[in-house]
């Protein structure tokens, strides 16, 4: 037995130890050794590696700037980090290939600086086509774009790669012709999806959207779930078409520039406004295309229904009210679930029109209602698709039978009579 009692101890040892701690870099006091990280003195950059898992501090304003390796897979931790790009620079770029987990603490802001040049990097994160950018935590990030670059995206000519968004408070602001999160200047979104409790408030810069192409670019494939909230306002362009709020990004004349693929799906707040174009009909829509000559087509609000109670074997209706831009013409349909799932279990229910009318109403339609509102084939834009679900409400069902609950005054009445009831009761057995 004896000659098993050293290793057990060691094993047991070695399990109490703490993991390996992630390393760390103050960018206001570059230096340091490191297998995860690469610190070039002349270029000021700190290069991320692959595997790398590490928690980078500092305010900068000198051209210091953080990029990940290209093929690099790696986890970063952004603690109350400021940078400010000098001209042609992303304070964060993510290099071909790159998987970046982003972690935030604290507040932190990423300003790039204005593209001069041909090779320039102008996003405030550079997360182009062919980059994977996941973004949670519980800090803040501020993300603005130089000139023609994304708040979070593409630069000049680059579209904008895989972004999820799960966690934190996001302001993504694109600049001149770039997206707040999505395609730089005349470059397509990419694939964003806002998920979890995320709050993201993007600006769209000159004609480009808020959420998803820069100027004069197609929206991408745009997924908003679960319980984020988005603001999401689209660029002014003066003379041409404002970008949408949530789609595809205003510019010349011509055929409007595809909206994409946008699904929107969650219990938060979705609030999109359009940008405004240089003439009478060149408005961006909210959610959709951006102007081109004429109205971005889409979807402009949409009123869910509202909770309602119905007695069985009555009636009960539930409405849904959409604004649509330039002419659409949206499809509706009803689903139903008993209660809140995870997955949800919604079932098809109802017709198709923006009113689900139930007559006579059964026990078994108790439950949780939404309408899903769709607007696909837009003009001249046949590709595009937006999906649009409202927060759920409920149905409650009451019985025929049941009896009606007595309000404060009918118990206080019905207290009284029978006090007097009791008074009167006693005074004929004395007079008796």
């Amino acid at each position: 037995m004896k000659r098993f009692f050293i290793p057990a101890i060691a094993l047991l040892l070695a399990a109490s130890l703490p993991a390996q701690a992630a390393s760390s870099f103050d960018l206001s006091a570059p230096g340091g050794i490191s297998t995860e990280y690469s610190w070039n003195t002349a270029t000021q950059v700190l290069t991320v590696n692959d595997n790398a898992d590490i928690t980078i501090t500092g305010t900068v304003s000198d051209g210091t700037r953080i990029e990940v390796a290209a093929g690099a897979t790696a986890t970063i931790t952004l603690n109350g980090v400021s940078i400010i790009g000098l001209s042609g620079q992303s304070p964060l770029l993510l290099d071909t290939g790159a998987v970046v987990t982003l972690h935030l603490l604290g507040a932190n802001t990423l300003t790039a600086g204005d593209w001069a040049a041909a090779g320039d990097h102008g996003a405030g994160i550079d997360a182009p086509s062919g980059t994977t950018l996941n973004i949670d935590g519980s800090g803040s990030l501020t993300a603005t774009g130089g000139n023609v670059g994304a708040g979070i995206g593409g630069s000049y000519n680059h579209a904008g790669g895989n972004i999820t968004i799960s966690g934190g408070m996001i302001t993504a602001n694109g600049g001149d012709s770039g997206a707040g999160i999505g395609g730089g200047n005349q470059s397509p979104g990419g694939n964003i999806t806002i998920n979890g409790d995320a709050t993201v408030i993007a600006t769209g810069g000159n004609c480009a959207a808020g959420i998803g192409g820069g100027y004069f670019s197609a929206g991408g494939v745009i997924t908003i779930i679960d319980a984020a909230s988005v603001t999401a306002k689209g660029g002014a362009c003066a003379g041409w078409g404002g970008g949408a709020g949530i789609g595809s990004g205003g510019g010349g004349s011509g055929s409007p520039r595809s909206a994409g693929t946008i699904k929107i799906d969650t219990t938060g707040t979705i609030t999109a406004t359009g940008g405004t174009g240089g003439a009478t009909g060149t408005m961006g829509a909210n959610i959709g295309q951006g102007g081109s000559g004429t109205d971005g087509a889409g979807i402009d609000a949409l009123t869910g229904p509202v909770s309602v109670s119905a007695t069985a074997g009555g009636t009960a209706s539930l409405t849904c009210a959409v604004t649509a831009a330039s002419g659409v013409a949206p499809a509706f349909a009803w689903a139903w679930q008993f209660s809140a799932a995870t997955p949800p279990a919604w079932s098809a229910v109802g017709g198709a029109a923006n009113a689900l009318n139930l007559s006579p109403v059964a026990a078994s339609d108790a439950g949780q209602y939404r309408c899903e509102v769709t607007a696909s084939a837009l003009a001249n834009d046949a590709a595009s698709s937006i999906v649009y679900a409202s927060g759920p409400v409920r149905l409650t069902v009451l019985s025929a039978t049941a009896a009606a609950v007595p309000t404060l005054n009918e118990w206080a009445l019905a207290l009284l009579a029978l006090l007097l009831a009791g008074g009167a009761a006693l005074r004929a057995r004395r007079e008796g």
